[in-house]
């Protein structure tokens, strides 16, 4: 992986802006993201899990991910 885990977090949870994002990185490198309705409750928008950090090696992979 290219980038550290919390550069990784901060490009996904701020690229969902004004929506709330939360990432974890698993130890084996698995991403779970996590996108909530609004800030104010915990009401989930939509959640992904089992995505593969390793291969999240530089900008265009990270833009990809957030376009799907």
């Amino acid at each position: 992986m290219f980038l550290s885990a919390l550069e990784l977090r901060n490009i996904i949870e701020s690229s969902f802006l004004p929506k709330r994002c939360q990432c974890s990185l698993s130890p084996d490198l698995k991403l779970t993201i996590k996108v909530f309705a609004d800030g104010r409750t915990d009401q989930l928008d939509f959640s992904v899990t089992g995505i593969d950090a390793s291969q999240l090696n530089g900008c265009r992979e990270i833009n990809d991910l957030i376009a799907g």
